[in-house]
């Protein structure tokens, strides 16, 4: 009988620790989590909806006048919601060109790779193995291949709710054989324009007045914010 209790008290301990266990990773991934909410007025949203004005979202890596549009939505509502994991879920890819307005073509298709590691692409144009590169904070590419642009994809939860994973980063310039390194950016800009779709490489010479096909923009720094929600009213952003 005094055997049999402590084998119950035993097994009792363990489904304790397991279920601490599982609350502790739980939070950890929510600690790593990204969430963008995008609140918009009903009458700016009727005004939005009937122009075909469409919900983009990109990740600013370099330069807010060259970008890759990482997320959009055409059926806006008044609250639309995206997330991703902070520094994870990369991917490495090359391309051949990076024309404005025209979709990112993956001409070497995309590798896994994680923050800190570099790929090495051939002289015959396919990736390596990654490895740990001297550095824990940016992605690595060692080009033996020639001059051909670096970009990068990130896995998200979209404006539905599914996993996506799309490019965020072209290079605005080639690389030529020899080492290109980046580093993660956790800014974020959001506006709304016509005719485009994700993964457009875009060149704008941004301005913060409202022009033909664009609204204003918003650029947000979310490095040290797990959650931000951004209000567009009146034609005009805040962060609430």
């Amino acid at each position: 009988m005094k055997f049999k209790l402590h084998k119950i008290e035993h097994m009792f301990y363990n489904d304790i620790i397991k279920d601490a266990k599982r609350c502790q990773d739980k939070k950890e991934w929510y600690e790593f989590m990204k969430t963008l909410i995008i609140e918009i007025a009903q009458g700016d949203l009727e005004i939005l909806s009937s122009s075909h004005y469409i919900l983009c979202v990109a990740k600013v890596l370099t330069d807010e006048n060259s970008l890759v549009i990482w997320q959009t939505e055409e059926r806006i509502l008044a609250y639309n919601e995206m997330s991703w994991e902070e520094n994870a879920n990369y991917s490495l890819f090359c391309s051949n060109n990076n024309t404005n307005r025209k979709k990112v073509v993956m001409n070497i298709p995309d590798k896994e790779i994680a923050l800190g590691e570099y790929l090495t692409l051939t002289e015959t144009g396919t990736f390596g193995d990654s490895k740990q590169g001297p550095w824990n904070d940016q992605l690595g590419l060692i080009n033996q291949y020639g001059s051909i642009y670096p970009g990068i994809c990130q896995q998200c939860t979209d404006f539905n709710g599914a996993a996506s994973k799309d490019p965020i980063f072209l290079n605005p310039t080639p690389s030529l054989p020899g080492e290109f390194t980046i580093k993660p950016l956790e800014k974020i800009m959001v506006w709304f324009e016509q005719d485009v779709e994700k993964g457009m490489y875009l060149f704008h010479n941004w301005t913060d007045s409202v022009q033909a096909a664009k609204t204003k923009k918003i650029t947000v720094d979310m490095q040290e914010k797990d959650q931000i929600t951004l209000s567009y009213e009146n034609y005009d952003w805040k962060i609430l």
